[in-house]
């Protein structure tokens, strides 16, 4: 048996690999092409973050040559951190790819910190390489902070990785009427719970932002696609004229989507919820309404304000497609439509899991028109939620090679693009809106948690 010893550190998007050979101190040198190895990834790392804040962490394997079987990871310990939310007990993958592009051995999981405190672990795996089996380990680490408090109202964190919802917490004797929030470039306001508000003693609201940076030939604005740090802030004004500047340090990443084909394949994006939610009563009901955008520049500045859900209207778009369709049906027959929607999902006509889902399909994105990037923003609020505080739901990404055929499907009111052939990638991650019983459609608020963001020239796309 071989042992390799791989310790990861994540360093402003960069990841170092430091080999050790058991305890030799003399450090092993890279492998070879004929030394089998796996780099295990997981991102984000070395994490510092706040109570209540919500992270999802990805740990991908993939290897230096083919043949590698049989990998296994113990995640015991991390599905026992109360911290940790939908942590399998192993990682077990029958191959290891060789490179991350066509990446088939990751999972994922949820960090959503209940308290402060410092977390350090080693994971250890194994794998098989021409019936020879070698072992390692990597760290994953995460420390819980408390965030500032300035003149007795406190924040959760400082610590931003992707779409978060900061709370205030009001620690005076009196109550605090905040005025406005302004904030720095490098991150935007999406749901403002707090502006207008007298926050009583001991009581908080809430405000949740998103990364971004302004697109130079589009209106709106994008996430950020660069893997970077950056320190910001964001200033609460009070109503009696006195202000408190927080600190905001956004961490910018992005969760890969392997084996897309940006040429001529597909990505299915499913809005996934338990309904009646695991949370509270089992006569809870829960209907999502989904918003889901396309930027781009050229013949695509033509969407770049217009959205796919319920209540945005037969606009120019059309009521399920861009750029036409006046139904599921007509969206995936239609050469111009390269983003379709499958329909209003409305959860209270089916118990179990509800979906809503877009198809895009990239062959009629490069026939519209020619463009290096894309973006697709993802968004979503609680319609209607009845006797639960559930605030969760899953975004699955599906990714079909080109030639998939898809049909439309209605079962029980749950709208859906299925088909028969496997998909060759299925990244699932958990996201949450806390907005509830909002107006549909135009006029109705929505957590912007997320974006898929593409590199056409180069076949890439990534999660934020």
């Amino acid at each position: 048996m071989k042992k390799i010893s791989v310790l990861l550190m994540s360093i402003v998007g960069a990841t170092v690999l430091v080999a050790c050979n058991g305890g030799d101190p003399t450090p092993t040198p890279t492998p070879t092409p004929d030394s089998p190895s796996v780099k295990v990834d997981i991102t984000p790392n070395d994490i510092k973050t706040g109570i209540n804040a919500n992270l999802p962490i990805m740990i991908n394997a993939v290897a230096n040559m083919s043949g590698i079987e049989s990998f296994t990871m113990s995640l015991s310990s991390l599905s026992s951190d109360g911290n940790l939310n939908g942590v399998a007990e192993s990682l077990n993958c029958n191959t290891v790819n060789i490179s991350a592009d066509s990446n088939n051995c990751s999972t994922n999981f949820l960090l959503k910190p209940t308290g402060n405190g410092e977390k350090s672990y080693l994971l250890d795996y194994s794998y098989y390489y021409n019936n020879e089996k070698f072992t390692g380990t990597t760290n994953f680490n995460y420390d819980i902070v408390a965030g500032q408090t300035i003149d007795g109202v406190g924040i959760n964190t400082n610590y931003i990785y992707g779409t978060t919802t900061l709370e205030f917490t009001n620690t005076n004797p009196s109550a605090k009427t905040i005025s406005s929030l302004t904030p720095t470039s490098g991150f935007s306001i999406i749901n403002d719970n707090c502006t207008g508000k007298a926050i009583v003693s001991n009581g908080n609201c809430s405000v949740t932002i998103s990364p971004t940076v302004p697109s130079v030939t589009q209106t709106k604005q994008l996430y950020s696609t660069q893997v970077a740090s950056s320190n910001n802030s964001l200033t609460i004004n009070y109503s009696d004229n006195t202000s408190a500047t927080y600190d905001i340090n956004i961490e910018a990443f992005g969760y890969p989507i392997n084996n897309i084909n940006t040429r001529n394949g597909f990505i299915r994006i499913r809005y996934q919820w338990q309904n009646p939610s695991p949370v509270g009563y089992t006569s809870n009901n829960r209907d999502l309404d989904t918003k889901t955008g396309f930027i781009g520049a050229g013949n695509f500045a033509a969407v770049n304000n217009e959205f796919l859900g319920f209540g945005f209207g037969y606009q120019n778009i059309g009521y399920y497609g861009m750029m036409s369709g006046s139904s599921p049906e007509n969206a995936l027959t239609s050469p111009d439509t390269f983003m379709a929607w499958a329909g209003d999902t409305i959860s209270g006509q089916k118990q179990g899991l509800a979906t809503e889902d877009i198809l895009v399909d990239f062959s009629k994105v490069n026939a519209f028109g020619s463009i290096s990037t894309i973006q697709i923003p993802l968004a979503a609020h609680w319609f209607s939620r009845s006797n639960t505080t559930d605030d969760n739901f899953n975004i699955i990404i599906d990714v079909f090679p080109a030639g998939t055929a898809f049909e439309y499907e209605n079962v029980n009111g749950n709208h859906s693009f299925i088909t028969s052939e496997p998909s060759v990638y299925s990244y699932s991650l958990p996201a949450y809106t806390t907005i509830v019983n909002s107006s549909g459609g135009i006029y109705g608020t929505f957590d912007t948690f997320g974006a898929v963001s593409c590199n056409l020239a180069n076949s890439t796309c990534i999660y934020q």
